[in-house]
């Protein structure tokens, strides 16, 4: 996490709070695979899956597997998904009709 209270604040002043949000989190992604892109994928298991929910039961394989597929992929492809996602309103899709 930014542990720098004074960046906050002032982004806070320059930017509306959703934006801000948006910002630190992909800001925080994005550092979090560069720094040390194995540690990442294997934390992003615990709240990707659920494990980190009270009583909830950890899969070691299907942890194991996840880090796999993400360190085989291209840290390209890693970045242009976070930031197609962390820059995408799901909230605002317009509704689907159902097929007849």
């Amino acid at each position: 996490m930014i542990k720098n209270a004074c960046f906050s604040r002032v982004l806070s002043v320059i930017a509306p709070a959703p934006l801000l949000k948006l910002f630190l989190r992909t800001a925080l992604i994005r550092a979090g695979v560069l720094a040390d892109r194995s540690q990442f994928w294997k934390d992003l298991t615990m709240a990707f899956y659920g494990y980190n929910r009270p009583g909830a039961k950890t899969h070691e394989g299907v942890r194991e597997s996840f880090w796999l597929r993400g360190m085989l992929a291209s840290i390209t492809g890693v970045f242009d998904c976070m930031k197609a996602f962390s820059e995408t309103d799901f909230k605002s899709a317009p509704p689907v009709e159902p097929v007849v």
